[in-house]
């Protein structure tokens, strides 16, 4: 056994010795007789001897010999997720047990050097370690090793244990830290044709290959901020991410519906599995397009002379193309099923402007047709995807079909160089416009408006534009053998009729006078045979007459007289014979009235012919009365630039409205009713404006003017409501929603006022409940006209009863006379009725009310208590007097 020198040994010889005994102490250098090793159970024996004898041999208990440095195993290292902490696990084995210490070091170079800090590692680590299994150290990287991507990481671990026995460094396997947040590049977004989504194209990086969680933000503004909604973003967004080239798609329709912006941003950003975070990267500035094309101003008329309807409209929208879809309706929007296969112009992918065409070939896909609430309707649908809305235009007339009852084509008479020509009355066309008649001796020339055929028209005979005219004198002829007639009525598009072409050429042949024996009981008598003139025919009038002189004509036997008969009593004989044409014609004065007028020829051997066809003649020579407004009244002061002009006229008349010099008219109701629209064209400036209204009637009797002065200024109240009402809701401009844009359909049922305050007409208090009927579970738009229109806006129930109450607190209505109108709209389907009748009702102040108002509350607190106070004073001064007597 090697001494351990320096520690105390006292060795093993020269022992002096007692018989008390003295307590030894031997030093083994085990490390140099036992090294490397760990023996739990050792023992040693003493011998001693004096040269002489020796002692007994004394054995020690057992005990443990350790001389093996710890030794560091199993490494198991990773990075937690979510955070910066890298948990080395390990293994300790050595037989001392605890109170070992434990060195840590780092290398980020597969062990070239071992030079990373380690001042965050905490766990087993340092001294007091005990050995086992499943030792842990946590390594904050995030503080020592920030900002780094490394797959190159190693650890190395020696022990010392208590014996200070020295443990070899063991060393891991090389593995990854992250402490670097993600890189996101090559951002870009660009809006997909076809359609309204954005794609956001970019490119993630980072040591991490996957886990990463991406997040997008969106600005309107250029990125001043990015507050834009991106509750549809797909694809590679959100968690799980992995490395690479990535997209996403944005559906901006419902997140950014209804926006043209050309100042779009997005900016993407990412954190790594181990909640690094990125910062964000923007992209270049793009275009979103998620509004619906605009069409406005949609006017559709047919052209003169053609069946070709033009429709005029204007398209705005900020994508390059849109589509533009056409629909048509023949009974005034309440269906939208006409043909539209021969369209030509402006439709299907055409670019935004103003003035755009598109031409409907009426003649090919409606023929036969006459209407006069035509409707078309537009919507269009850009290049993104976005589909607009329907818009329509007003009525207008459409006329694809021939004038109808022109069933007969005669000769009534003719000589060698004129002939006199009649055909059926009783012709029917809205839009007629002339006669034609074309005549020759080629048959087939005439047939076909050609050739050697000659055409007899309106240059030549002026009454062939009346629609009532039934013949014409065709002269400068000269008919010495067949010749050839036919006639066309042609209306103003260009539809015509016609029937087959006659011969008015005759053989002259001379019929002998045929005698007969008249006997009076005597000899007998021949007597020639008495041959009745030609019935005559009547010109019919085109309609009522504003002048007492009237002009009637005809035609009857050539040189017969005339004798005109008004409801079967004769007024009078035509000064002038029947000309060798067969016309006649004279001016006659007739009472205001109506008038049947028939006519009987008679030859100048006093034959009468039969009664003509009768004709109705109506004398017309009183004015309209003049038209009134309810809106605009005189001095009112209007809240919208388009307001709906409407008020009271003369039945069935034509109302003439110019404001600021611009003309509009409407066709009065039945019951007196008139309304106009003002167009957006003509929206009225603020300031002061003038109307002049009159009214036409059918005989083209014009009214006296009613002239009306009136303003437009800014709302002083507007409560416009943002959802659809519950209840009366007031409104005091005229721009409810969905009101413009909803087609009018004559056949609902208008809304009506029944009931203004529970049926009493005057208004008493500062409360007033309107009530009226409806269709059922409509939107009720009402409109109560004073010093300026206050508009409700309320619901009928299920049985068709709405009703609202006006808060005179809110907005008075001054003493007077007011009136009241309601429309029915229903903002889904997009139509509305027209309007309902005009309610009038008066409003009045109790003497109560009046008082009240005059009241000057404050002023009059402030007397009485004056009035108190010097009562008080006048009554203590009566008490001062009494006591002093």
């Amino acid at each position: 056994m090697t001494e351990k020198g320096g520690v105390g040994s006292n060795g093993t010889s020269s022992l002096v010795f007692t018989s008390t005994g003295i307590s030894r102490v031997f030093t083994w250098d085990v490390a140099v007789d036992l090294p490397n090793s760990e023996n739990p159970i050792t023992y040693v024996r003493l011998q001693s001897t004096d040269t002489l004898l020796s002692s007994n041999l004394a054995v020690s208990s057992a005990f443990a010999v350790d001389t093996y440095g710890p030794v560091v195993a199993n490494f198991v290292i990773s990075q937690t997720p979510s955070t910066n902490n890298v948990v080395i696990n390990y293994d300790l084995v050595d037989n001392a047990g605890s109170n070992n210490t434990v060195i840590l070091q780092i290398s980020n170079d597969s062990g070239s050097s071992w030079g990373v800090p380690t001042t965050t590692a905490r766990g087993n680590v340092g001294g007091g370690v005990s050995s086992g299994v499943g030792k842990s150290i946590s390594w904050n990287a995030g503080i020592d090793f920030n900002n780094q991507e490394n797959s190159s990481m190693r650890v190395r671990i020696m022990g010392v244990d208590r014996f200070s026995n020295i443990g070899s460094f063991a060393s891991s396997n090389s593995f990854t830290v992250d402490t670097k947040a993600p890189a996101v590049s090559a951002v870009s977004a660009a809006q997909t044709v076809g359609g309204a989504g954005v794609i956001i194209n970019y490119t993630l990086n980072d040591l991490t290959a996957s886990g990463s969680f991406v997040e997008v933000e969106i600005s309107s503004d250029n990125g001043i901020s990015w507050t834009v909604p991106t509750s549809t973003l797909s694809g590679n967004v959100g968690s799980g991410q992995s490395v690479g080239s990535k997209s996403i798609t944005w559906d901006a329709k419902v997140d950014f519906g209804n926006q043209e912006q050309s100042d779009m941003k997005v900016r993407v950003r990412a954190q790594d599995y181990f909640s690094n975070q990125g910062a964000f990267v923007q992209s270049a500035v793009f275009d979103l397009d998620t509004k619906s094309p605009v069409i406005n101003n949609v006017v559709a008329a047919q052209t003169i002379g053609t069946r070709n309807i033009i429709i005029n409209y204007d398209l705005s929208d900020s994508a390059t193309t849109s589509t533009v879809f056409l629909e048509i309706s023949d009974d005034g929007g309440a269906t939208w099923v006409v043909a539209t296969t021969s369209v030509a112009g402006d439709i299907g992918d055409t670019t935004s402007d103003i003035n755009k065409t598109i031409t409907w070939n009426a003649g090919v896909d409606f023929v036969d047709q006459e209407k006069n609430n035509m409707r078309v309707r537009l919507h269009g649908l850009d290049v993104f995807g976005n589909l607009g809305s329907d818009y329509s235009s007003s009525d207008f007339a459409l006329d694809t079909k021939a004038p109808v009852g022109l069933l007969v084509f005669s000769k009534f008479s003719s000589t060698t160089s004129t002939v006199t020509l009649n055909w059926s009355s009783g012709i029917v066309d809205t839009n007629f416009d002339h006669y034609e008649i074309w005549h020759g001796s080629n048959e087939f020339d005439v047939q076909n408006r050609a050739g050697t055929a000659s055409k007899w028209s309106t240059a030549d005979d002026v009454n062939l534009s009346n629609i009532n005219t039934i013949f014409s004198v065709i002269t400068g002829l000269s008919i010495t053998n067949n010749y050839y007639v036919k006639i066309w009525a042609v209306d103003s598009f260009g539809n015509e009729s016609t029937i087959n072409n006659i011969n008015v050429y005759e053989t002259e042949s001379v019929v002998p006078p045929v005698f007969v024996i008249t006997s009076g009981g005597g000899g007998g008598l021949l007597a020639e045979n008495i041959l009745l003139p030609t019935t005559p025919i009547l010109t019919a009038f085109n309609a009522p007459v504003n002048t007492p002189a009237v002009v009637v004509s005809g035609i009857a036997s050539p040189r017969s007289r005339i004798d005109l008969y008004d409801n079967g009593l004769l007024l009078g004989r035509f000064i002038s014979v029947v000309d060798n044409e067969s016309v006649f014609s004279q001016k006659f004065t007739f009472s205001e009235g109506n008038h049947l007028l028939s006519v009987r020829a008679v030859d100048f051997n006093n034959n009468v012919s039969q009664f003509s066809n009768t004709v109705s003649l109506t004398i017309d020579l009183t004015a309209p009365t003049i038209p009134y407004a309810v809106l605009p009244a005189a001095g009112e002061v209007l809240t919208t630039a388009t307001p709906i002009l409407h008020g009271l006229a003369e039945p069935n008349s034509i109302v003439q409205v110019s404001i600021d010099g611009n003309n509009l008219q409407a066709v009065v109701s039945d019951d007196g009713v008139w309304s106009i629209t003002l167009p957006s064209s003509l929206a009225l400036s603020r300031g002061p404006h003038t109307a002049v209204l009159w009214a036409i009637d059918n005989s083209d009797n014009q009214s006296v003017d009613n002239t009306i002065n009136f303003s437009v200024a800014v709302p002083s109240v507007v409560v416009s409501p943002t959802t659809a009402p519950t209840a009366g809701e007031i409104i005091t401009t005229p721009l409810i929603p969905g009101l413009i844009e909803a087609t009018e359909i004559p056949s609902l049922l208008p809304p009506q006022v029944t009931a203004v305050a529970t049926g009493v007409e005057t208004i008493i208090g500062n409360s007033i409940t309107f009530q009226g009927t409806a269709l059922p579970n409509q939107e009720i738009v009402a409109y109560i006209n004073s010093e300026r229109t206050v508009i409700y806006r309320t619901l009928s129930d299920s049985s068709g009863v709405w009703k609202f109450n006006h808060s005179q607190d809110t907005i008075e209505l001054q003493p007077g006379t007011h009136s009241i109108y309601a429309v029915s709209i229903d903002p889904k389907s997009k139509v509305k009725t027209s309007l309902g009748p005009i309610r009038t009702f008066v409003v009045n102040k109790s003497f109560w009310v009046n008082f009240y108002q005059h009241l000057n509350l404050p002023m009059t607190i402030v007397a009485i208590v004056a009035l108190l106070l010097a009562i008080l004073f006048l009554y203590r001064i009566k008490q001062k007097e009494v006591v002093t007597a």
